[in-house]
């Protein structure tokens, strides 16, 4: 977990609309200090005296998002994001964080301005597949959950050995469903416009076999396990089927698999080639209705920079992914203005359900619960720039998508650590 400095004076946050995920929406104020949240309302008016005080003028002030799926470690764009913590992926870096000395490395070695961050430790050693990497040395060392990334593991008895040995201590294991075999080779969805375009694709079956297997897998290690993500609507029904039947599994998803469908590969689009794939337009609408029914309980970035060279090539050449911190909360908000979800549903998938399913603490708009905390403005009208973008990269297949609602200020530990409007900023 990422280190902060000692904390700032108090501060005041007055006339904000007050989103707990518990607890649902009010109005009044909130007062930091020492990292946490001091006071609520009248009790934190009458602290006023000797506060720095921050007008929000009606903005939203919320606990800070919780992104359960990065592929990068990128403190601006995630604070611009709105996000206060991030689990970063054993593929996410070289070497990869498959040994005890890495997840130290992440834990301890971070600068103090950024959101906290829990590194995720490889379940094989080199992510290849053949051997288990040192579980219990790694969670000692600080790793918050055990995955392979991007690589679903082959081997079902691996993966049954991972999740026995995962359960000793008390550490989730996160799951790519998909079963590599069918996946092999594919670089789209399995459909009408992989076959308009020529391109080999990957089937919706690949999804929801490796659902079953790993989800059965769970149930008999008594080991719960996360999928992510989820994108199909098979997947989707096979998940809704297990956990009926109990199952120890969660899932989640990105924004990009209830927002897109494989028609945004369009001329060979590289900046829209994901991994796993975009899916159909059914695809898209029983995930988006998943997560509004709470089969999918968790909505994460998937944030994966990539440069030029990696994306401005042939689509079958390019590398997928896509960079996802800064349009995680408008491309989510996007649900409630559908009527989909209200706000406190919202934020219980971007903060309550990751901290539950990862052992963290509770976020709450309550006294006591950590001072990280996003202010940000749910109906500000904006145009996704790729260029505008804080992120190191540009890669987004959502580039010039008109969107509204937007991170106005994000503070970790008490601290502000981006503040878009300069409301923190010494007035006088």
């Amino acid at each position: 977990m990422t280190m902060h400095n000692a904390p700032p004076p108090p501060l005041l946050i007055r006339h904000a609309r007050l989103l707990d995920p518990e607890e649902g929406e009010s109005e009044g104020a909130v007062l930091v200090a020492e990292g946490r949240i001091q006071a609520l309302g009248a009790d934190a008016e009458g602290e006023r005296r000797g506060c720095r005080v921050i007008d929000a003028d009606g903005l939203m002030l919320a606990p800070g998002i919780i992104d359960t799926a990065s592929w990068a470690i990128d403190p601006r764009a995630a604070l611009a994001g709105g996000i206060t913590t991030v689990l970063v992926m054993p593929d996410a870096v070289s070497p990869v964080i498959d040994h005890a000395a890495m997840v130290a490395l992440l834990t301890n070695d971070h600068p103090p301005h950024g959101p906290r961050v829990h590194p995720v430790g490889a379940l094989s050693r080199g992510l290849a597949g053949e051997a288990l990497a040192e579980l219990g040395l790694m969670a000692e060392a600080g790793a918050i959950a055990f995955s392979d990334g991007r690589r679903p593991v082959r081997s079902a008895q691996l993966m049954r050995r991972a999740l026995t040995y995962a359960r000793r201590f008390a550490r989730p294991v996160i799951s790519l469903p998909l079963e590599p075999e069918l996946a092999a080779g594919g670089v789209m969805h399995e459909g009408e416009m992989a076959a308009i375009l020529g391109l080999p694709g990957i089937p919706a079956e690949a999804e929801c076999i490796q659902i079953e297997r790993d989800a059965r897998l769970a149930r008999l290690a008594g080991e719960p396990v996360h999928l992510f993500p989820l994108t199909t609507a098979e997947g989707v029904r096979a998940l809704a089927r297990l956990q009926e039947d109990g199952a120890p599994v969660t899932a989640g998803t990105t924004p990009a698999y209830f927002h897109l469908n494989d028609m945004a590969v369009g001329e060979y689009r590289s900046f829209a080639r994901l991994d796993p794939p975009l899916r159909s337009e059914d695809d898209r609408l029983a995930v988006q209705a998943a997560v509004a029914e709470g089969t999918i309980a968790v909505i994460a970035s998937a944030h994966t920079p990539l440069g030029e060279d990696d994306k401005r090539l042939p689509f079958e050449e390019a590398a997928p992914g896509a960079i996802g911190y800064e349009t995680l909360l408008p491309l989510s908000l996007a649900l409630t203005r559908e009527g989909l979800l209200d706000l406190a549903g919202l934020w219980r998938r971007l903060t309550t359900h990751p901290a539950r399913i990862f052992g963290l603490e509770r976020p709450r708009l309550s006294v006591g619960a950590p001072a990280d905390l996003v202010l940000f403005d749910p109906d500000e009208p904006w145009r996704v720039e790729a260029a505008s973008l804080v992120a190191e990269t540009d890669n987004t297949p959502f580039d010039g998508l008109p969107v509204m609602g937007r991170t106005v200020l994000t503070m970790v530990g008490g601290i502000v650590q981006f503040d878009r409007r300069g409301l923190a900023a010494p007035k006088g």
